[in-house]
């Protein structure tokens, strides 16, 4: 994993060493429901559902492989600038319940 500052994003990669992901698989891996596992073994979502996520949120996820040599997904969000605020009070006033309180 490799966590980096990208002008106003921050991007972190996951890379693997595994099989890779197919040629012709790669461009669809985000797809709802496509799977490569056997019938009952997989939904084929969690790669959609991040997708919608980091769509939403205003980032980004792809992917990137060669077969034989792993997969690398890169995931881009927005940064958000740190903001020193009172204890117990999150940046844009949401309360954060602490104990005793």
């Amino acid at each position: 994993m490799a966590l980096t500052r990208v002008g106003g994003a921050v991007r972190i990669c996951f890379a693997d060493d595994g099989p890779g992901i197919e040629k012709d698989d790669v461009g669809r891996v985000f797809d709802p429901f496509f799977t490569t596992k056997e019938v009952g073994e997989g939904t084929g979502l969690g790669l959609s559902v991040c997708y919608g996520t980091f769509r939403d949120h205003g980032g980004s996820i792809r992917v990137e492989s060669v077969v034989g040599q792993g997969a690398t997904f890169v995931v881009e969000l927005p940064a958000a600038e740190a903001t020193v605020g009172e204890p117990g009070k999150r940046p844009g006033n949401v309360d954060v319940l602490t104990k005793g309180g």
